[in-house]
């Protein structure tokens, strides 16, 4: 989503220099920041707020105590997070691969106890996470299911916002939300 909008400033201002060095620099400045972005929405989701209501629902099914430890792949703004953070404060980790949207997230959550992180979630060890929430696409939550679900730890809650795991039944699916409990 940000890297539309940047890519929508770029081209005027490259027009605008004439320096085939400042029109270089700008090009690789251009490219270091899109190209995470565009890697993050086709391998995993793009950028789209989660509702309130479904945050709502999210906490709800994810039903965690104070010290559970949470992790959300794929933290967008960091509104997950901070809605988390009151429930398990300190415990609480975003990964945000697109470098617009990580530097939101990190500006939006300044002062709180949750953790922002750039990079990409997928080489995580999650086995210590008690909760997983994610907004992956239906080729990344396959990945998901294939990669990252045979090393969770028993008892471990992955909440998706609308795409389903292939194999894995749901818990329990409210509003779009799927709880998944590791066995």
């Amino acid at each position: 989503m940000f890297e539309l909008l940047i890519t929508v400033l770029f081209v005027p201002l490259f027009l605008v220099f004439e320096e085939t060095w400042l029109k270089l620099l700008l090009s690789v400045s251009y490219l270091a920041i899109v190209i995470p972005g565009l890697y993050a929405h086709c391998f995993g989701a793009p950028f789209l707020p989660t509702k309130g209501r479904q945050i709502e629902v999210m906490l709800r099914l994810a039903n965690i105590t104070k010290g559970e430890k949470v992790v959300d792949l794929g933290c967008g703004d960091g509104r997950l997070l901070l809605a988390f953070e009151k429930v398990s404060p300190g415990n609480v980790v975003g990964y945000e691969f697109s470098i617009p949207t990580f530097l939101l997230a990190k500006f939006l959550t300044v002062g709180r106890d949750v953790e922002v992180i750039y990079g990409n979630f997928w080489s995580l060890d999650l086995s210590e996470m008690d909760v997983i929430l994610c907004f992956l696409q239906e080729n990344s939550m396959a990945r998901f299911e294939r990669e990252l679900w045979p090393k969770l730890k028993s008892g471990t809650k992955v909440l998706s916002n609308h795409f389903k795991m292939g194999k894995a039944k749901s818990v329990r699916n409210q509003e779009g939300i799927h709880l998944y409990v590791k066995k």
